[in-house]
């Protein structure tokens, strides 16, 4: 279960940037002005002074029985890079329990000119503790927010440069603007070919961005056609940031 888990996210950084097909569309006009304001990971990044995020991951049978559930939710402060701080905790459960680990805790904490990273699980073998320095720590926060792969910027929770990229693959009926919240939100079902385990993968997703980039919410439910096997993950964003000066 954890392979087709895997395969699934795979599935949705690579594919579903691309899913609808390779045509242009003409984006709807208050949603590319919305996006189209000097957005980067690196400002989002730059502006952040904390994060807390959530995410909670089912798989479920077609008949909506839950085979298994991780909920993950993480923690950090890099208002001072010098001295970031971060929190990651991880509870599994049914299926997608591995090597008996059903409680996993990640800290990351400033200790004299070095910082500790230390991992604490329900299985005393799983734990481990180590000296990391200065630059990992900030790497290692960093690719929480963005990871630069040379084309866009993803696996991380600034979705900035990929909402442009598919405002121009998919129908502008995907894509609308919340003046309310003042969010970008991205919604739409598609089909995903693929002829590997999990066969035609349906995908329904609703993403909603800030107008730094920053993932505010997602909702993603994907069901394989050929299998009896549907997962759904739900990701909440919470977001303070650093004070400016006028």
């Amino acid at each position: 279960m954890k392979r087709k888990i895997t395969l699934i996210v795979t599935l949705l950084l690579v594919l579903t940037m691309f899913a609808a097909c390779e045509k242009d569309y003409i984006p709807d006009p208050a949603v590319e002005q919305y996006l189209n304001s000097g957005l980067s990971a690196q400002k989002a990044f730059d502006a952040i002074a904390s994060v807390s995020y959530k995410t909670v991951t089912t798989v479920l049978d077609k008949s909506d029985k839950e085979l298994g559930k991780q909920v993950s939710e993480v923690h950090f402060d890099v208002s001072d890079k010098k001295a970031v701080t971060l929190t990651m905790t991880n509870v599994f459960s049914g299926s997608l329990v591995a090597e008996k680990v059903t409680e996993q805790k990640v800290t990351l904490e400033r200790s004299g000119d070095k910082y500790v990273y230390k991992t604490v699980t329900n299985i005393e073998s799983k734990n481990s503790e180590k000296e990391v320095d200065e630059q990992f720590a900030l790497d290692l926060v960093t690719a929480l927010v963005f990871m630069d792969n040379g084309a866009y910027n993803s696996s991380g929770l600034y979705y900035g440069d990929v909402f442009m990229l598919k405002i121009y693959r998919f129908p502008a009926k995907s894509f609308y603007v919340d003046e309310q919240a003042d969010l970008c939100v991205f919604n739409e079902k598609m089909l995903i070919l693929n002829d590997g385990e999990m066969g035609d993968v349906k995908l329904y997703q609703t993403t909603k961005i800030n107008r730094l980039g920053l993932l505010v919410s997602s909702y993603e439910k994907y069901e394989s056609v050929e299998q009896d096997y549907v997962m759904i993950s739900d990701v909440t964003a919470s977001y303070n940031y650093v004070e400016t000066t006028e």
